[in-house]
């Protein structure tokens, strides 16, 4: 499985201390104990990671590892300018993660940022016969999409880790 994970939850990821720690944890651990691999792209992405710079050393860690998929900047803010243009609602300050779900084909986003549900659900900014993704926010409802079915080509191979990379990484995260 592929993931995207919206800057504004990667605490709840990776840090145990987190109050959606327990949620969010199956994603952790799919990425390192899984098939797993994160995704990452385009300006705005990139610009809000820099302003968590603790997680943005986690996922360099993570992409030493191979459990980081960049996609190209362009495309994803070629996606982003279009999807912009699709909608004008004050409200849309996420095109960038719909642009990430387009360019990668990912399933499974993850977010806090429930005023955005109504326009990362919106078909008309996915190719014809693309759903939207389906957007984890609990463990309770949503671990059962973290399957090897729900890996899609850009995140081909499905590596894992060794037990030395996880405990290296492991070591690396908030205590």
């Amino acid at each position: 499985m592929c993931v995207i994970v919206d800057v504004n939850i990667l605490g709840g990821v990776f840090d145990k201390n987190h109050s959606k720690f327990a949620d969010f944890e199956p994603i952790k651990k799919w990425i390192l104990e899984g098939k797993g691999k994160l995704v990452v792209g385009g300006s705005k992405y990139t610009e809000e990671l820099k302003r968590v710079e603790r997680y943005a050393k986690l996922i360099a860690e993570l992409a030493k590892l191979g459990k980081v998929v960049v996609l190209k900047k362009q495309n994803v803010d070629r996606h982003q300018a279009e999807i912009e243009g699709k909608e004008q609602d004050s409200d849309f300050d996420d095109p960038h993660l719909i642009a990430m779900v387009v360019e990668s084909g990912v399933r499974i986003l993850c977010s806090e940022d429930k005023r955005a549900d109504k326009f990362i659900k919106k078909s008309k900014f996915y190719p014809k016969g693309r759903k939207a993704p389906i957007i984890y926010r609990t463990k309770r409802h949503h671990a059962r999409y973290l399957r090897d079915d729900n890996i899609v080509i850009v995140c081909m191979p499905k590596d894992q880790l060794t037990k030395e990379q996880k405990t290296k990484f492991t070591s690396l995260l908030p205590k």
